[in-house]
């Protein structure tokens, strides 16, 4: 498809592929803005249940305004493709940075997760549930700043009929207790989502692993994971308690919601701030690190 136009807009490359179909770098013909521009795969439009998770997807990031979250630009349907336009950010996600380096930093971790649970918050107050958070949907751009994206397989709780199909949706390595069992998901287990990216940005390691995806399920809902401190004797333990918080197996015992979640860091940011383990030129190692990846 490249030199071809959707609508308004001009396509110059692939930047990557999955099960939905492909996503492309674009620009538009009269202002020359930049776009990620994703098509539907054309056989899978012919298939009701494909278009209508693609037509959800749209529909869910239309609501979505936030700094941390890809934005929306439109939808459109032409030459027999269905596409939408969203913002291109230009940068790598977590999981070519951990490709690269093995781990980051608690410092750094820890501002990664100052920024993705405001965004979460935001989307749960949308009556959305994420769904799939994992580090390939968490892009760094070349200012620090971290954006959720890939909203495919998001569940909209508040307008749909939210019923247990015994159906499981989500990346094996990050899924909560209840996602594996294929029961009803809630903002919760997007938090428990998070709390499995944090330990592998902290770690290196999935808290679970498994040579079947079968195993890493019941690992989910009944193992044992080994805490962040045994590999990073330096974190913190405010950081390490909040992380085993987020992957207890009960929903309960995790943080209440996104925005206590994202008090309980802030308060931690603060008290080791006091303590003189953070200063302000850490705020910006990240930002730093990033556009040094981004020119590489």
């Amino acid at each position: 498809m490249i030199g071809d136009r959707l609508g308004k807009w001009v396509i110059f490359k692939e930047l990557g592929r999955g099960g939905m179909g492909r996503v492309y770098l674009a620009q538009e013909e009269l202002t020359g803005r930049q776009a990620a521009i994703k098509v539907l795969a054309s056989e899978l439009a012919q298939e009701i249940g494909f278009l209508q998770r693609f037509q959800r997807e749209i529909e869910t990031l239309g609501k979505l305004e936030h700094p941390n979250i890809v934005r929306f630009y439109e939808a459109g349907f032409e030459n027999g493709l269905y596409f939408y336009a969203m913002e291109y950010v230009e940068g790598l996600n977590l999981e070519q940075i951990l490709e690269q380096q093995s781990r980051l930093l608690w410092k750094d971790v820890l501002n990664v997760a100052l920024q993705v649970a405001p965004a979460l918050k935001h989307v749960h107050d949308h009556g959305v549930i994420h769904r799939d958070i994992k580090p390939s949907n968490l892009i760094l751009n070349s200012q620090g700043q971290i954006k959720l994206t890939d909203f495919g397989i998001a569940k909209v709780f508040a307008t749909t009929h939210l019923t247990a199909t015994g159906g499981i949706v989500g990346t094996a390595e990050f899924l909560s207790p209840e996602q594996a069992a294929g029961k009803i998901v809630g903002k919760r287990s997007d938090l428990y989502c998070l709390g499995c990216v944090l330990y592998m940005l902290l770690t290196g390691r999935a808290p679970f692993t498994g040579a079947t995806y079968v195993e890493l399920l019941h690992k989910h809902r009944y193992a044992q994971f080994d805490r962040p401190n045994k590999y990073v004797p330096d974190l913190p333990h405010e950081i390490d308690e909040l992380v085993c918080q987020l992957l207890e197996k009960d929903p309960d015992k995790r943080p209440r919601d996104a925005l206590a979640l994202y008090k309980q860091l802030d308060s931690i940011s603060k008290n080791l701030d006091r303590q003189g383990h953070l200063t302000s030129a850490d705020n910006r190692d990240l930002a730093t690190q990033a556009e040094n990846r981004v020119d590489k």
